[in-house]
């Protein structure tokens, strides 16, 4: 007997002794780990430094007292950008979520619509394999922004379908445009929104995966993509062709702020104009603020230490209690030719598409084609004279008609982690294949004001009143006698 308790002890001591050792060497590898990752971290450029004319600027990264906060991934220049990245992240847990609980009953009986001759917005998403699933925060903030709840019935008793007004009104495009071998592959979860039965899948020309290095470079892909959009478009004869990337993401009633704040007006600038003559594109993502005249760059020490707290998105129930006024989203139209989106929303006239954009693209496919061919016959890199495809600036310049751009954005820009070199710096090709093994931040590119939706302005409040009967109810007081 005191030989077993004496065996037990010894054995709970190894046990012990084994668990702290693991515990050591968990600890050990996690530090050792995280020093290789934050020191291995690549700088980011500040994106008010960005010029799509001055390509081969170098700019000096400068930080807000307090930063940069360095993580295992993270670099932040400023609480600002701090900020909007802790939104960033929750926009992806809750797109993962929401896409992983969508089932077939649910799909066929709230997104499935045979009736479609009333659409007139034809609605095209570029899709890339990136490292993170920016795919499914779209489509998740797409749904979720014209849903509707099982209590709304229609005059037969009939519950109606969430995405009826959507899917009557926009047809919804995936383009893939993913080129790299190693990726032409998607994961699970992404494939669950692609195989969505409401969206239709296209791809792209694929030419440039098996063409030789010399005829590839990222503009003559970029402008392959939208080729192909555009000629989706063209052939629906929808009246607006919309095209987004997927790192962006929709508001609350979208469809109800586009057509109040965006196609009304501009239907009614039409009536009196040859659309040709009087549009090129408009931007529905702009971090510009036309009336105050300033970039609200995140990355950006003085607009995060001086502005981001006063422009950035704040809930209802934020607003109520610093006592400030419900936020109310109203949406303008300003004329623009510089502070570039990036391509993230662009909204075309589909007629402008046909008589101009598809020319437009086609004649810089040829240039850029020519360009390429020039640098092979004299042993220079596709890099060199690349200038990346920046239809916001090179567009309106081909059709002489300047753009314009919705402020706030009417669809934000999430994408900090996008794979695509945003800057056509030369330092920055180095990272190419970099970046293609490690999740890195690629720029701070977004719009601080956006909202998701900003709730009940008696968010997080309880109202107990006593009725006639002395009784205690939860209600809205002012309708209860006391």
């Amino acid at each position: 007997m005191g030989y077993t308790a004496r065996l037990d002890e010894k054995l709970r001591h190894q046990k012990m002794y084994d668990v702290m050792l693991m515990i050591v060497i968990h600890f050990s590898l996690f530090f050792v780990y995280s020093f290789i990752c934050t020191h291995s971290a690549k700088e980011i450029i500040p994106q008010s430094d960005y010029s799509p004319i001055d390509m081969d600027r170098e700019v000096d990264l400068v930080y807000e007292y307090g930063y940069p906060k360095v993580s295992r991934i993270h670099a932040f220049p400023t609480y600002a950008s701090q900020e909007e990245m802790a939104l960033h992240d929750r926009y992806l847990v809750h797109g993962m979520l929401y896409t992983n609980m969508l089932n077939t009953v649910y799909l066929e009986r709230h997104w499935s619509l045979k009736d479609t001759k009333s659409r007139n917005v034809c609605l095209n998403i570029f899709v890339k394999n990136r490292s993170l699933p920016y795919i499914n925060v779209l489509i998740m903030s797409l749904m979720r922004s014209h849903e509707s709840s099982e209590e709304q019935f229609d005059e037969n008793d009939m519950v109606l379908p969430g995405g009826k007004e959507l899917l009557e009104q926009v047809s919804i495009n995936i383009i893939n445009t993913e080129r790299r071998v190693d990726r032409l592959s998607y994961d699970q979860i992404r494939r669950k929104v692609i195989e969505l039965p409401f969206l239709n899948f296209h791809s792209t020309e694929k030419k440039s995966v098996t063409a030789e290095e010399w005829r590839k470079s990222n503009r003559l892909d970029k402008i392959d993509d939208f080729i192909s959009s555009a000629m989706i478009c063209s052939k629906h004869k929808f009246k607006w062709c919309l095209i987004v990337e997927e790192y962006a993401i929709f508001p609350k009633d979208f469809l109800p702020s586009l057509q109040d704040f965006v196609l009304a007006p501009l239907d009614t600038l039409l009536s009196n104009e040859n659309a040709t003559a009087v549009l090129s594109l408009i931007s529905l993502f702009s971090r510009y603020d036309s009336q105050d005249g300033k970039l609200l760059d995140v990355a950006n020490v003085e607009y995060s230490k001086q502005s981001y707290e006063r422009d950035r998105g704040k809930l209802n129930s934020e607003r109520k209690g610093k006592g400030l006024a419900s936020d109310e989203r109203d949406y303008k139209i300003f004329t623009h030719e510089n502070h570039t989106g990036l391509n993230c929303a662009l909204l075309f006239y589909t007629e402008v598409v046909d008589t101009k954009l598809i020319p437009f693209l086609q004649l810089a496919k040829k240039k850029e084609e020519e360009r390429l061919w020039h640098n092979h016959l004299n042993y220079l890199t596709s890099y060199d004279g690349e200038r990346l495809l920046d239809l916001e600036v090179e567009f309106p310049h081909y059709t002489n008609v300047a753009r314009k751009q919705v402020e706030p954005s009417l669809i934000n820009r999430i994408g900090f982690y996008d794979d695509e070199r945003i800057y056509p710096h030369p330092q920055q090709f180095q990272f190419d294949n970099a970046i293609n093994e490690q999740m890195m931040i690629s720029n701070w590119i977004t719009d601080p004001r956006f909202l998701f939706e900003a709730g009940s302005y008696e968010e997080g409040r309880d109202y107990w009143c006593k009725d006639s009967n002395d009784s205690w109810t939860y209600e809205d007081c002012n309708s209860v006698e006391t």
